[in-house]
């Protein structure tokens, strides 16, 4: 069974004069204008390293763990939805799937990793499936 792991921001970062954090979340999302949601989808493409595969994975599992940088409560939800929209558009580019739909993405599960002040983060691993 072949799998990939490497990890994701929780946020990305804009502006040179103004740093301003974007949060990787639905509440965020759904109030970005097009053209920032689409630059973050394209810093979040570049912020990550995915592991190259000699040929995609025909059916996977994915699993999303996060590690936040506070105690505060949030929804897992909330980050999942984004990061997995994200980070799924970004495995297809890198031919680690062929596609994002269910009949090769099969699970998508968020984990609460736990706090990690230092390098808050998000964990994929990518699983192969038996196709039956």
């Amino acid at each position: 069974m072949r799998s990939v792991r490497f990890s994701t921001p929780l946020y990305l970062t804009t502006g040179v004069r103004k740093p301003k954090n974007h949060w990787l979340n639905m509440n965020n999302f759904r109030n970005w204008p097009f053209h920032l949601s689409n630059n973050l989808k394209i810093l979040f493409n570049k912020a990550i390293e995915i592991p190259e595969l000699d040929s995609p994975l025909a059916a996977c599992k994915i699993t999303f763990i996060f590690y936040y940088p506070t105690v505060q409560r949030r929804d897992i939800d909330n980050s999942l939805s984004v990061i997995a929209k994200f980070t799924q558009d970004s495995l297809v580019a890198a031919k680690v799937i062929l596609d994002d739909d269910y009949t090769i993405v099969r699970q998508v599960t968020g984990i609460y990793g736990g706090l990690d002040r230092k390098n808050p983060r998000c964990e994929v691993i990518v699983e192969e499936l038996n196709v039956s």
